[in-house]
C-alpha cells in the first residue's frame, strides 16, 4: 500500500494520462476503502487532483478493514469530476440581473455615440455656422484624441484591474463634457474653436475610458464563448436601443419645426435649441443607465493589479493566435511564457490574427459610421421637402432593422434547419450583401420626392440589417481572441478598436476636404460616399472574414 501511495503522488505526464481509466479506477478504489460494516466512513477516501491521485482525509477514522454504503454526493461529485475531463467544460449561468446590468453599462456612451456621428457634423456646419472643412476638423480631433486614449485606457485598466472603477472615471469625463458640445456659442470664430476642441478632447478621453472596461468585463463575466456572444448581443441590442431613443426623441424636438426652403436650410441655427434639448434628455436618459450597471453589475472573477483571483492566476494569461500551416487545420490557442508585460506587448502585436480582427472590426464600424454621419447630410442636402424630422426618422427606421436583426439573430441560429445558416462566417456575409444592397438603391435613387423617399428609407433598412449582424460577429471574434487572457482582455480590445476611431476620422476629414467648393459642382457627392465608399468596406471585411480561423469565429 505505502508503495502505491508513492506511485499516486507522482503526477504523470500530461500526454501520458488516460483520464477515463483513471477516474474509473479512482472511483473502484474509493468504492473499496469507504465500505465498513459497523458504517463508519473510511478515514482517507481518494480525490482526484491535477491530473493525478491525492490523499485526502475527510473525517472519522477506525481500525480495521470497514465497510460503509458509498456516499450519494461521492458519486455525484466524481460524476462531475470525470464529466469535466472527458466532455466539454462546464460553465457557471450568467444571471439575469448580470445580464440586464452589462446590456445598460454602455447605453450612455451609445447615446453619445450616435449623437456624435449623426448630428455633431451637421450641428457645426448648419447651426454654428463653422463650415465643412472646420466642422470636419473638429470631428476628426475627437477621433484622434477617441483613438489615441483607447490603446492607453487598455494599458490603465488591465494593470490596475479595477475596470468598474475605471467605468465610472470616463462616464464623469462624459458627464460634464458631452451636453456642452451642442451649445450653440456666439463668439469669435477662434473662441468657439477653443471651447469645442476643449469638450471634444475632454468627451472622448472618457468615451474610450467607459467603452474599453465595458468591453474588458465581457472575459471576466464568463469564460463560455456562448455566454460571450450572449452579452456581445445585449450590448449590441442595447446600443440600438440607444440610438433608436436617441432618434425618437430628435423627431420629437425636431418635428413641425419646418423651414421655408430646402437644401442647406433644412437644418439651421434655428435649431439651436432643439439641440441643446436632445442633448440634455439624452444624457439625462445616459446617466441613469450607467448608475444601475454600476450599481447592479457584480463582476465575480474580479481582478487585481492585472492578476485574477481564481485559477487563471497561477499559469500564464497571454496567449497568441498562431497559425499552422503545415496541416491546413484551424488555428489554436498556444501558450507562451515571458518575464516582462513590455514582451507580452510585443508577442501580441506580432500575432496576424490581431491584424484581422481589427481591419475586420474597423470594416464594419467605419461602415456604421458613415451611414450614420452621412444619411443626415445626405437627406438635409438632396430630400426635396421641408419636414426636417425626417433626418431623424429615416436613422430611427435603420435602426429599428437594426433592432430586429440583433433580436432576431440568437434565435436564427438555434433554429435555422443546416448548420451553414448558423455558420457566423456564412451570417457576416449575408450581412454584408445586405449593406451592398443598400448602397446600390442609394446609387439608383431618382431626385424625385416620392421615390426619393421611399429608396432612401429602404436604404436606411438594409444598412441598419448588414451592420447589426457583422458588428456582432466581429464583436464576438474579438471576444473569441481574448480567450481566457483575460488580464489583457482591455489592451486587445482597445488595439482591436484604435483603427476604427483614427480611420473614422480620417475617413470624414478626407471626404469634407474632397467636397466640392459648391453643390453645383459634384451634385451627387453624399450618394457617391454612401454607396462607392459603404460598399468598398462591406467587400474588404468579406475578404478579410475568409482569412479568420473558425475559432475565432464560433458561436457556442
Amino acid at each position: 500500500m505505502d508503495q502505491d501511495e508513492e506511485d499516486d503522488d507522482e503526477e504523470p505526464a500530461e500526454e501520458s494520462i488516460d483520464f477515463e481509466s483513471m477516474v474509473i479506477d479512482v472511483v473502484d478504489r474509493l468504492e473499496e476503502s469507504s465500505m465498513s460494516d459497523d458504517g463508519e466512513e473510511e478515514n482517507e477516501p481518494l480525490l482526484l487532483e491535477e491530473g493525478g491521485y491525492q490523499q485526502r482525509g475527510l473525517g472519522g477514522g477506525g481500525g480495521g478493514k470497514r465497510y460503509s454504503q458509498l456516499r450519494s454526493r461521492d458519486k455525484l461529485a466524481y460524476g462531475l469530476v470525470f464529466n469535466d475531463i472527458l466532455f466539454l467544460p462546464r460553465y457557471s449561468q450568467l444571471r439575469s440581473r448580470d445580464k440586464l446590468a452589462y446590456g445598460l453599462g454602455h447605453v450612455f456612451n451609445d447615446i453619445c455615440a450616435a449623437l456624435w456621428f449623426s448630428y455633431s457634423l451637421i450641428f457645426l456646419q448648419n447651426v454654428v455656422g463653422l463650415g465643412s472643412f472646420l466642422a470636419g476638423i473638429l470631428l476628426f480631433l475627437g477621433q484622434a484624441v477617441d483613438a489615441v486614449s483607447t490603446p492607453i485606457s487598455g494599458k490603465i485598466i488591465d494593470e490596475s484591474g479595477n475596470r468598474k472603477k475605471w467605468y465610472l472615471t470616463g462616464s464623469i469625463l462624459v458627464i460634464i463634457s458631452f451636453p456642452l458640445i451642442f451649445m450653440n456659442r456666439s463668439s469669435t470664430l477662434f473662441v468657439q474653436l477653443v471651447y469645442y476642441s476643449s469638450l471634444i478632447i475632454l468627451f472622448q478621453m472618457g468615451w474610450a475610458l467607459t467603452q474599453i472596461s465595458h468591453l474588458s468585463i465581457i472575459p471576466d463575466l464568463s469564460e463560455s464563448p456562448r455566454h460571450r456572444a450572449e452579452l456581445t448581443a445585449l450590448r449590441y441590442t442595447a446600443s440600438v436601443f440607444a440610438n433608436i431613443l436617441v432618434y425618437v426623441i430628435a423627431w420629437l424636438f425636431l418635428h413641425g419645426s419646418n423651414s421655408s426652403s430646402i437644401r442647406m436650410d433644412l437644418i439651421g441655427p434655428q435649431h439651436s435649441l432643439q439641440f441643446r434639448k436632445i442633448a440634455l434628455v439624452c444624457s439625462f436618459v445616459g446617466v441613469v443607465a450607467s448608475i444601475l450597471f454600476y450599481c447592479l453589475l457584480q463582476v465575480r472573477r474580479t481582478s487585481s493589479g492585472g492578476k485574477h483571483s481564481d485559477q487563471t492566476s497561477t499559469t500564464p494569461l497571454t496567449r497568441t493566435i498562431k497559425s499552422t500551416e503545415q496541416n491546413g487545420t484551424t488555428p489554436s490557442l498556444s501558450m507562451f511564457r515571458t518575464s516582462s508585460n513590455t514582451s507580452v506587448y510585443i508577442q501580441m502585436f506580432k500575432c496576424s490574427m490581431l491584424y484581422k480582427v481589427s481591419i475586420l472590426y474597423t470594416t464594419s464600424r467605419l461602415f456604421l459610421t458613415i451611414s450614420l454621419i452621412y444619411v443626415p447630410i445626405y437627406i438635409n442636402e438632396y430630400y426635396s421637402g421641408t419636414d426636417s424630422s425626417i433626418v431623424a426618422s429615416v436613422p430611427l427606421a435603420s435602426f429599428l432593422a437594426s433592432l430586429a436583426a440583433s433580436l432576431s439573430l440568437k434565435s436564427f441560429q438555434s433554429c435555422a434547419p443546416s448548420s451553414l445558416w448558423r455558420n457566423n462566417q456564412f451570417l457576416f456575409v449575408l450581412g454584408s450583401l445586405a449593406g451592398l444592397a443598400g448602397c446600390v438603391i442609394i446609387l439608383w435613387t431618382p431626385f424625385n420626392a416620392d421615390q426619393q423617399v421611399l429608396n432612401v428609407y429602404a436604404a436606411a433598412i438594409c444598412f441598419g440589417l448588414g451592420s447589426s449582424v457583422t458588428m456582432v460577429i466581429s464583436l464576438c471574434s474579438t471576444a473569441n481572441l481574448v480567450g481566457s487572457d483575460t488580464q489583457y482582455g482591455a489592451f486587445i480590445y482597445s488595439t482591436v478598436t484604435f483603427s476604427d476611431k483614427l480611420l473614422n476620422g480620417v475617413a470624414v476629414i478626407l471626404i469634407e476636404y474632397l467636397r466640392c467648393e459648391s453643390k453645383e459642382l459634384c451634385p451627387t457627392y453624399y450618394r457617391q460616399v454612401l454607396s462607392y465608399v459603404n460598399g468598398a468596406l462591406s467587400i474588404i471585411g468579406i475578404v478579410i472574414l475568409f482569412t479568420l480561423p473558425k475559432r475565432l469565429l464560433a458561436s457556442h
